[in-house]
């Protein structure tokens, strides 16, 4: 576990305050716009320094909040792309030309208030085969203006807000099919390998087995190679 973002508050964890958990899928990178404005900010890294789960304080004016940011790539190890097919969604992972989104563009739509930038300027950054998917998310957005142009800000609006609906959909239904199937609340849960473990406990896998935790543990994982192979009788 380590600690960045906002100041250290020892304050702030003596009382309760509402908590509210936040999916993101590959979190860290969502939490790089986030983390700065948390107090007493720690995350919880796995041993390849991939990110599990993040938490902090939000404060504004006298309201505070307790966040919780997990990894949902740490359940669903598959892209939003999929999300569609996997769970039977009627839902579509939108297109979006993250190359055009650099310093020089943005700046420009931000400072200069040009919202609106002709088509013609934003297809280099759009390959060929992608560009009918492109216009299409571009009305669906409502981000084309007159005289062939679009607003690249309204654009990326829409192609969050879309993002953030995949995602829930693919979470709530991944969490009913947990549930139905193993009895299990993946609320409580960070990771699929947490799940499989907690599945293995109830069904008495582990029965007749040593467990072992701390410095010998430690000890033991310096000798393993490759897989895990666990043999019992």
């Amino acid at each position: 576990c380590r600690s960045f973002g906002g100041e250290y508050d020892p304050e702030l964890e003596i009382r309760s305050y509402p908590k509210y958990v936040i999916y993101a899928h590959n979190a860290r990178y969502d939490l790089n716009f986030i983390m700065k404005y948390l107090h007493s900010f720690s995350m919880l890294e796995n041993a390849s320094s991939s990110l599990i789960t993040a938490s902090g304080y939000f404060k504004y004016n006298n309201k505070i909040l307790q966040i919780e940011i997990r990894d949902s790539y740490k359940l669903i190890t598959a892209p939003l792309k999929k999300f569609g097919k996997m769970f039977n969604l009627d839902v579509s992972k939108e297109y979006m030309p993250y190359s055009y989104y650099n310093f020089t563009n943005v700046s420009s739509a931000l400072n200069h208030n040009n919202m609106y930038v002709s088509i013609k300027d934003v297809y280099p950054y759009v390959p060929r085969n992608k560009r009918e998917d492109f216009m299409k998310c571009a009305n669906d957005a409502g981000a084309l203006g007159e005289n062939k142009t679009i607003s690249m800000m309204k654009y990326a609006e829409y192609y969050c807000k879309k993002d953030v609906e995949v995602l829930k959909k693919g979470v709530e239904k991944f969490s009913e099919w947990i549930d139905e199937a193993l009895d299990i609340d993946v609320r409580q849960f960070y990771t699929i390998p947490s799940i499989a473990h907690e599945y293995f406990m109830k069904k008495g896998c582990y029965d007749d087995t040593y467990s072992c935790g701390g410095v010998v543990r430690e000890f033991i994982n310096r000798f393993l190679v490759g897989g895990r192979i666990i043999i019992k009788e």
